[in-house]
């Protein structure tokens, strides 16, 4: 049985940080303090401060269909690679985590912020400049003790349901990551394809025959 898109979350990165997943069967959530958005980075600072926690870590992913924005924003270069999970078994192993929230962004207009309550300030990390909207974010976030930076979330490979190489990935390279991949301890039959966003055969041909069909016109 095919789930539906939804069922999914995809997280678009590095090679290097998919391998640590796989490796190490874990989910990082870092400090958002290098991230290019400041807009997001205020909010969560905001939070973090009137929450008076020690630390917030956070990791963004997608619920959204593959877009060139989210390789060329999170994934860009012969490194990109986007992180298939099942949507139901990461949050099973996520949500018993003292301190770790997750759910789906919510996107706002700036003439839209004075009307949002502010008696709560759980809402903080999950709100987002609707300039976003189209990312379809889902974010997990963790606030509380953090002694090296960072607050790992033990997963299970089930969680993980497989892998894309990015489209800038090159096709002489792709065999030789996917056997890399798949020699990782139980991840011998993982599935690891690569994007063909910006070169697909299928959509060529497609419209080699659609021009022939039509004397090359579209009348």
């Amino acid at each position: 049985m095919i789930k539906p898109a939804n069922m999914y979350l995809k997280r678009y990165t590095s090679l290097a940080v998919a391998a640590d997943v796989l490796i190490n069967r874990r989910i990082s959530l870092i400090s958002p303090s290098l991230w290019p958005d400041q807009n997001d980075k205020f909010l969560i600072e905001k939070y973090r401060e009137k929450s008076k926690l020690e630390f917030v870590g956070a990791v963004c992913l997608t619920s959204g269909p593959e877009t060139f924005h989210h390789w060329k924003t999170f994934a860009d270069g012969p490194n990109g690679v986007c992180i298939q999970f099942d949507r139901a078994e990461l949050e099973r192993y996520v949500a018993p985590h003292t301190g770790v929230r997750m759910g789906p962004i919510r996107y706002v207009k700036i003439d839209q912020v004075a009307s949002i309550p502010c008696g709560d300030i759980s809402d903080l990390p999950f709100l987002k400049r609707y300039g976003f909207a189209d990312e379809r974010e889902y974010r997990i976030i963790y606030g509380g003790p953090a002694a090296t930076g960072v607050y790992h979330v033990p997963i299970d490979l089930t969680c993980v349901r497989g892998l894309i190489l990015g489209p800038f990935v090159n096709d002489q390279l792709f065999d030789s990551i996917r056997s890399m991949l798949r020699k990782i301890d139980d991840c011998h039959s993982i599935t690891v394809t690569r994007s063909r966003l910006i070169d697909s055969n299928t959509w060529q041909k497609r419209w080699t025959r659609r021009l022939s069909d039509s004397n090359g016109g579209l009348a």
